[in-house]
């Protein structure tokens, strides 16, 4: 018997990751990952922009650190639970929900 096959990359669109992020728990906690908690304190003074954002994990904590945090996430829901969660830790994230493929980063940002 055949497993069913995975969706491929690109057919994980907003749908997928509003179902994913869609449910009280936070699919990959709520801790920043390895990578950023252990270079978060050589990241410069001055805004961050968190592309590919999720639920927020690691913009939350570099919003405690003092950015001005940008995060940037496909998923709306991913994004909503990333509010909630900066609000929870009484630190601001300004959000944007933009597919990453068409989304325009500004020089420096």
């Amino acid at each position: 018997m055949t497993s069913p096959a995975s969706p491929a990359p690109s057919s994980y669109g907003a749908d997928f990751w509003d179902a994913r992020y869609g449910t009280a728990d936070f699919v990959f906690g709520t801790e920043p990952n390895d990578f950023l908690r252990h270079i978060a304190g050589q990241i410069p003074p001055g805004p961050v922009l968190c592309l590919a954002e999720g639920e927020g994990r690691n913009a939350v904590v570099l919003a405690g650190r003092g950015h001005a945090v940008t995060a940037v996430d496909l998923s709306a829901a991913g994004l909503a639970k990333a509010q909630a969660l900066a609000a929870a830790r009484g630190v601001t994230l300004t959000t944007a929900v933009a597919d990453l493929s068409t989304y325009a980063i500004a020089p420096g940002a």
